[in-house]
């Protein structure tokens, strides 16, 4: 499936060569289902030959006992503790791997292509779980989303930290203020190519 450029924030800008520094940590995208759901941490810059860099693996931690666990072991964890492989490294002469800085149980690591997910945005994490407010695609729109509204108020829920499997990726975000006149001031760009495909079959 095409992906549609972003129509504001230029996303690809925030990968140029001279952004990547030893120590970051940054999301590559998965085969699977082309979604930035993998972590890396930067190792080495050689800025004199290009674009080429290395980086070593994130791998998640084990999970606790009171949170919910695939039954599919090959599905990838996406949120939660992790720690560094260092057993070897690898190397990218291109930034298309790498996505940004920084749900049943039942669900297979063969179903990802055809899943559907819901965009949220955190919005603050409590003692029992992180509450999130679900975003709402705008229409004439690819990647711009708003919250989604009940009544006037912003549909929430609270993911408990034993669900924590239920977030699949981060997307990285820009924030509208002045663009179209500032009538989308609020609203959120969303990077479309981490953004699942779904989303754009709508159109």
């Amino acid at each position: 499936m095409e992906v549609p450029e972003a129509e504001f924030f230029n996303f690809e800008a925030e990968k140029s060569i001279e952004k990547f520094q030893v120590g970051q940590i940054w999301s590559l995208y998965s085969d699977e289902d082309c979604l930035p759901k993998y972590y890396g941490q930067i190792t080495k810059v050689a800025s004199d030959q290009g674009f080429r860099l290395w980086l070593r693996w994130l791998e998640p931690c084990a999970l606790r006992n009171d949170v919910i666990q695939w039954h599919d072991k090959d599905m990838i964890i996406c949120c939660g503790r992790f720690r560094t492989n260092m057993r070897k490294s690898q190397s990218y002469t291109s930034a298309e791997s790498f996505s940004h800085k920084n749900w049943s149980a039942e669900i297979e690591a063969c179903d990802l292509r055809k899943c559907e997910y819901e965009i949220v945005e955190v919005l603050e994490e409590k003692d029992l779980g992180i509450r999130v407010s679900f975003l709402e695609q705008v229409d004439g729109f690819n990647s711009i989303f708003k919250a989604q509204l009940k009544e006037a108020s912003s549909v929430t829920m609270e993911v408990l930290h034993g669900e924590l499997l239920k977030f699949s990726h981060q997307i990285p975000a820009f924030r509208l203020t002045e663009e179209r006149g500032g009538s989308l001031r609020g609203f959120w760009e969303l990077d479309p190519s981490a953004l699942p495909g779904h989303y754009f079959a709508r159109k």
